[in-house]
């Protein structure tokens, strides 16, 4: 990979950085795809974000952040700029608050909140990534969402690179999005605001969950649900699974190479070993046209084609 502004990467090292370059992205996603990046570099703290961050726009240099890779598909040519690898993780739970650092795994958070006795946040059991990355798509399940638990968020402002701290009101959340899919801000940290609830029923419930997704989702490396649930019917009803279009349209056991639609899920698209970026992207064009045909309607992507 070639195209990094001369330079960035000793001033990145001379932040004390980690750095790495032409570094394979698959194995920083849940899908397993995708080739390298002309560098990455790897954050352990808020502090560290914010330096890396500007020493990347200080270049003009492309960049985006990565944390769980549960949501992102990585062209197989890679991407000619800098991940930021958030892996700033530190979790403090403060009376019925929770604060975690934007690299907190969800799954983490979820256990950490029951065993100190606050709920609310057991729907979010088994959905893979960090909580940065949860909040920024508003990620969730059961008819929940992250951003129901949000009480601010503290960002990295894209324009100013100045930090700020964002109420739930000012973060725009609806279905699986965030006003921050729009400004850019980063993610540094986050504080969920949690109900006491019974220890106990709140991990009985984890488990309940847990063992539902198991039923449902499929082994082999995937992205999770590929497109987006439709908008309800009538105000106040739930939102219609794009499953069940893509089931109705023989979407089960399709493939493009080894990418191929899960027999568990008609949304999820699996990599069967040596699946290609270009593979899910013509089969998913391919459920999106017989969508389109059988039922008039236009399937949205939930998952981000890194560009």
């Amino acid at each position: 990979m070639s195209g990094l502004p001369s330079g960035l990467l000793d001033a990145l090292r001379a932040e004390r950085l980690e750095v790495a370059e032409n570094a394979p992205l698959a194995a920083w996603t849940t899908f397993r795809i995708g080739g390298p990046a002309a560098a990455v570099v790897t954050v352990r703290s808020p502090e560290e974000v914010v330096r890396a961050v500007r020493s990347i726009a200080a270049t003009g240099a492309r960049w985006t952040v990565f944390g769980g890779g549960s949501n992102v598909l990585v062209p197989d040519e890679g991407y000619d700029g800098v991940v930021v690898l958030m892996r700033a993780a530190r979790v403090q739970v403060f009376e019925s608050d929770l604060e975690a650092e934007a690299g907190a795994d969800l799954g983490r958070l979820v256990s950490a909140s029951a065993w100190a006795g606050l709920g609310d946040l057991t729907f979010a059991a088994g959905i893979p990534g960090t909580i940065g990355g949860a909040v920024v798509g508003n990620a969730g399940a059961w008819g929940r969402a992250v951003g129901d638990c949000v009480a601010s968020v503290h960002v990295l402002r894209a324009r100013t690179l100045e930090p700020a701290v964002l109420t739930r009101d000012e973060l725009g959340f609806d279905y699986r999005s965030s006003l921050l899919q729009t400004t850019g801000d980063l993610v540094l940290s986050v504080r969920l605001a949690l109900q006491p609830a019974d220890r106990k029923l709140l991990l009985r419930q984890i488990d309940d969950w847990l063992a539902q997704r198991a039923e449902r989702l499929p082994e082999q490396p995937c992205a999770g649900s590929f497109f987006r649930n439709l908008p309800p019917a009538r105000p106040g009803e739930k939102r219609e699974p794009a499953g069940r279009l893509l089931e109705a349209v023989g979407a089960k056991g399709l493939r493009v190479g080894d990418a191929a639609v899960s027999d568990r899920h008609a949304n999820v698209i699996v990599n069967l070993g040596h699946a290609h970026c270009r593979d899910v992207l013509a089969l998913a064009g391919e459920l999106e046209q017989r969508v389109a045909d059988k039922f008039g309607v236009k399937l949205l992507r939930e998952v981000r084609l890194l560009s």
